[in-house]
């Protein structure tokens, strides 16, 4: 019997606080880990449970903890 080829599409839903940043500080690694994940080119969204900043503002917030270039779609 062949032995079947199984294709797996991997995305990533991201909790923001407490994994990439706490406060107004990034996880160590954090900045690694989001480079590598742009990359890769696989799909992701970072997710908060906090309604009040829009993802514009969010995009702003992690350019200013030292993560540039997330666009507002990957934000939620």
């Amino acid at each position: 019997m062949a032995a079947r080829r199984v294709s797996l599409n991997t995305e990533y839903l991201i909790d923001m606080d407490g994994v990439l940043y706490r406060e107004n500080q990034l996880i160590p690694g954090a900045k690694e880990f989001v480079t590598a994940l742009i990359a890769s080119g696989a799909p992701f969204v970072f997710l908060t449970n906090n309604s009040s900043p829009t993802p514009e503002d969010l995009s702003v917030r992690l350019g200013h903890l030292g993560l540039p270039g997330i666009s507002p779609q990957h934000l939620s």
